[in-house]
């Protein structure tokens, strides 16, 4: 696909089960900036292939302006568990870092951090308004 007024390509990937000699009719939307007139939200794994090994950064963005919060639950990156808060991104550049945050924090007895063990993330619905996952920690 190509864009209007550049050469940018998306590509897109499903996965369908659909029963043997069936048909189905779909439809394509793409959510930039509104979805059905509110503002879309997106929720997804971020990658830091190339950058870091950690593996359960979660991201959500505001409309299509990029990443607006950044989750590292188990702390495997950082010891926060907001790594990254950004206001919206609207204006095409990368905006600064204002900050993290801890939630759901434990501390023994001896006064020390202690880490969450594991986690799986499930993402039933990443967006394009509200997203819902859940989070089993182990």
């Amino acid at each position: 696909m190509t864009l209007a007024g550049g050469n940018n390509w998306w590509t897109f990937n499903f996965l369908l089960r659909v029963p043997a000699s069936s048909t189905i009719t779909l439809t394509l939307a793409v959510a930039y900036n509104h979805y059905g007139g509110v503002p879309s939200f997106s929720h997804g794994q971020l990658s830091l292939i190339g950058y870091s090994d950690s593996w359960v950064w979660q991201e959500g963005s505001l409309a299509s302006g990029g990443e607006n919060i950044c989750v590292d639950s188990v702390g495997s990156h950082a010891r926060a568990q907001v790594t990254d808060v950004r206001v919206e991104l609207f204006q095409n550049a990368w905006a600064e870092n204002v900050g993290g945050a801890d939630y759901l924090v434990y501390f023994n007895s001896g006064g020390e951090y202690v880490y969450a063990k594991g986690l799986d993330p499930f993402l039933h619905a990443p967006g394009p308004c509200l997203s819902n996952a859940t989070y089993t920690q182990w």
